[in-house]
């Protein structure tokens, strides 16, 4: 008897119609697959969210209502909108093309990114990552990708002790780079060779392996009593002089210059033999 009592309830609440009030867009998360939503407006349970979820992920583009209703009707789901349509889009081919339209893949997100139903977002590439931001603030998420990319690999094997000319040893490649790192890597050998002119190589870099920033080293461009060129910078104001530096430095380093009437001052290593400070 009791069985027979909750089946019934059961079959009654389901039969009965719930709603959900949808804005001009939805934006599924095909990624990670979430039932979540936000944003949406709804009466029915956890359970007919999820019927929903897996109802609409067959749809794309700009769908009816009354289609998407008629797959949902089955379900005791009505779809209310306040247009004759609904646009429906997939999170990862947003995202993807933010990263480099059809030239990224295996998009991921370290955050729980939940299903948009939203009239507004932006999505902004950012230091290689992509921010999706929603109507509210905390609703914020990154995504990373692997995207193609030009960087430049060792032709043969690399000691720090290498005596060729270091542009002759690499070559460029198109390849698929994870890209959150992308600013690791050189994108072809004008960058290399710019890179060389105050680093060099203080790792063995392996033969057709990609070459990466951290193989490299500052170089010492600012030796210890050795005079160096002094730039003095003051809005328009520009002033050489020369100076002898109290210790060794490489780029960006900031030292202690020594000046033709023995005053000391802090300065920043520029570049070979050359610092540069504030008046």
């Amino acid at each position: 008897m009791k069985f027979l009592l909750l089946f019934l309830l059961i079959a009654s609440t389901n039969s009965i119609a719930c709603e959900i009030f949808l804005k001009n867009q939805i934006i599924i998360n095909d990624i990670i697959d979430s039932p979540n939503w936000s944003f949406l407006k709804t009466n029915c349970s956890k359970e007919k969210i999820k019927f929903f979820s897996k109802s609409v992920k067959y749809f794309e583009g700009e769908i009816p209502q009354s289609i998407l209703q008629k797959k949902l009707k089955k379900f005791g789901i009505s779809i209310i909108s306040s247009t004759g349509s609904i646009k429906i889009k997939r999170i990862s081919k947003v995202i993807k093309g933010v990263f480099h339209p059809l030239l990224s893949k295996e998009i991921t997100s370290d955050d729980f990114v939940t299903n948009i139903t939203t009239d507004k977002y932006t999505v902004k590439n950012t230091n290689n990552e992509v921010n999706l931001t929603l109507l509210s603030e905390k609703d914020k998420y990154t995504f990373q990708a692997k995207i193609r990319r030009n960087i430049m690999f060792a032709k043969k094997n690399i000691t720090p002790f290498e005596k060729e000319n270091l542009n002759s040893l690499f070559i460029e490649k198109n390849e698929w780079i994870e890209s959150e790192n992308s600013s690791s890597y050189f994108k072809n050998k004008q960058d290399l060779k710019k890179h060389l002119a105050h680093y060099k190589i203080n790792k063995f870099i392996s033969k057709n392996k990609p070459i990466k920033k951290s193989d490299f080293t500052k170089k010492n461009l600012l030796k210890f009593g050795q005079p160096a060129k002094i730039i003095f910078n003051n809005r328009n104001l520009t002033i050489k002089t020369s100076g002898i530096p109290q210790s060794n430095g490489g780029i960006n380093d900031s030292v202690l210059i020594k000046l033709k009437n023995n005053e000391i001052i802090s300065a920043k290593v520029v570049d070979l033999g050359v610092v540069s400070a504030n008046l």
